[in-house]
Order: C-alpha cells, then structure tokens, then sequence
C-alpha cells in the first residue's frame, strides 16, 4: 500500500482495495474454473475421448453419439463461486456400461406403458415377460460385436442381414478417470485461485 500523505490519500487508497476485491474474487474463480475445465478434458482424453467429439454409441450402430465437453457456470458477485461438470453420459466410458436389452422404439413404448401400470417397484422379470409376450414369443439374439441398426416393423436388423425382435448388448468395459481426474481437478484449482488473487490485489495498489 505504501506509505499515505494525508488521511484522505489513506481514505481512498482504502476505497481502492475495497472496490478491488470483488474484481479480484471473479478473476480468481473463472481463472480457477478455465484451469479445472483444461484438467477434465484431458482426463477423459487419456480414456480415449477426443474433446468436442462424439461419444460411442451404447448401440453400437457406427451412427454418432451424444457430444460431450466440460462446461462451468459463475454465479455471485462479491463471493463468487463456479460449478464444472462434464456435459454428455462420459460415465459411459469412465464406468462401462452393464449387459442391457436393446429393443425397436416401438416395444420401449410398450414397456414404458407397462411400468406405469406395474407401479415403480416392478420387477425386472416382469417386465421383460411382459415384453416378451408383447414380441410374439421370442425371436432374440446375442449382439456380439456387430453393428446395430432400427429396422421396420418393430425389428432390429445387425451383422450382415440378420434380424431380431430383440437384442441382449453385453455392456463394455470402463475405461476408469474421473477418481484421478478429481484430484488433479482439486489441486489445480487451489492453485490457480490462489496465485490469481494474490496477483490481482497487489495490482489494485499499484
């Protein structure tokens, strides 16, 4: 702050650091927030993601998946305070994906219809009874690693023109980041916070 002249020299360099610090508080949450984001991206980058495209899709249809990215809001003006997330299911990837029914939009519709009327507690083996039967009895397959696409008629086509009514999709494999990410996330943002305050009110009393 250096040395004053007067009380008022005093009062209004005061007044400056006091007007300075909310500026000072945002440059330090958004500069903490840009720092965080860089962090996150590369996390899911070192599990195969390349940042800004699209995700695998669980159907493996060879169609593009849902984009993903990092995206951070600010709220506050005094006391600020930034919230980052991952935009996109990147769980996919980080925790795989469980062995899962696939079925034409048509009998989703059905099910949907059906666990309504079942109530919330409804049994996974119901349901898949009650799809069965919706599905004449049959008629599923094993995914395996073919392609998958929607055909007509409530029916899947996949492989080299084979089709189902249904098919049983074997889940992936996670490919793990996030436990690691966080903590470099943690460490780069406390960091970046403190060295950006720092600099920004020594240059409020220059």
């Amino acid at each position: 702050m250096g040395k004053s002249s007067s009380v008022a020299e005093l009062v209004g360099k005061i007044d400056k650091y006091s007007n300075a610090i909310p500026k000072a508080n945002r440059a330090t949450v958004t500069n903490a927030a840009q720092a965080g984001k860089a962090v996150m991206l590369a996390g899911a980058a070192s599990s195969g993601l390349t940042p800004g495209s699209s995700l695998p899709r669980k159907n493996r249809s060879g169609k593009p998946g849902p984009k993903w990215g990092v995206r951070y809001t600010i709220k506050g003006e005094r006391e600020p305070s930034a919230l980052l997330k991952y935009v996109g299911p990147v769980h996919w990837i980080d925790q795989g994906t469980k062995p899962h029914l696939i079925v034409p939009r048509n009998a989703r519709a059905r099910m949907g219809r059906i666990s309504k009327k079942s109530g919330p507690n409804a049994s996974q083996a119901a349901m898949a009874a009650a799809l069965f039967g919706f599905m004449g009895g049959g008629g599923g397959a094993g995914l395996g690693g073919s392609d998958l696409t929607a055909g007509k008629g409530g029916v899947l086509s996949y492989g080299s023109n084979q089709f189902s009514r249904y098919v049983m999709h074997p889940g992936t494999a996670a490919r793990p980041f996030w436990q690691d990410t966080k903590k470099k996330v943690i460490e780069t943002t406390k960091r970046t916070a403190e060295s950006t305050h720092s600099r920004a009110l020594m240059q409020a009393f220059r």
